[in-house]
């Protein structure tokens, strides 16, 4: 059965034809996006998030994700160190012959992932099925996370195990509702 998305009004989306939710998405305010966007279902974007990186990177999250309030999910940096640190319009760029160049690679949430309130995560990088992040915790680019670890700190270190049965058996149970809910209509 399909569950409509809740997206809030107060949210902006640089690149709104690269924005794609599915069922049960929530998006809450103050929310800003600046890079390619796929939510999948009943993944919750929680108050004054910002995910950013450009029309050539993208944040995905799976199933069932969330995105803690004031948390910032990088996908695309300015180069520190050879560069301007700043935005430039592309076209005076262009013709002044400066080439931007950006470190970047997308994020992905997999299955059952999320980030705690106030998360930095950098670019280039994986959250495995089942990981879990502790609020105000740095991820730098490039982290080998473990499924199903909840990490925490700056820069962020394995702390302990989720519970994967029970997580997964919350999920099987929505859907599983939701499936006689629609076969009921």
């Amino acid at each position: 059965m399909e569950v409509k998305p809740t997206i809030s009004k107060n949210i902006r989306i640089r690149y709104p034809y690269f924005f794609e939710v599915e069922d049960g998405v929530t998006v809450d305010d103050f929310c800003y996006f600046s890079t390619r966007v796929k939510l999948g279902r009943f993944t919750h974007v929680a108050a004054s998030v910002s995910i950013i990186g450009g029309e050539d990177e993208v944040f995905q999250a799976g199933a069932f994700c969330g995105v803690g309030t004031g948390s910032r999910i990088v996908c695309a940096s300015d180069d520190w160190i050879c560069e301007l640190s700043t935005v430039i319009p592309s076209d005076i760029l262009k013709y002044a012959g400066v080439k931007k160049v950006l470190t970047g690679g997308g994020v992905i949430f997999e299955y059952l992932s999320a980030v705690g309130a106030n998360v930095t995560v950098m670019p280039d990088n994986v959250l495995k099925e089942g990981v879990a992040i502790g609020s105000g915790s740095f991820v730098p680019s490039k982290y080998k996370f473990e499924p199903w670890t909840i990490y925490v700190g700056s820069p962020v270190r394995p702390i302990k195990k989720r519970n994967e049965y029970l997580i997964k058996e919350q999920a099987e149970k929505i859907e599983k509702y939701l499936e006689r809910r629609s076969n009921a209509a």
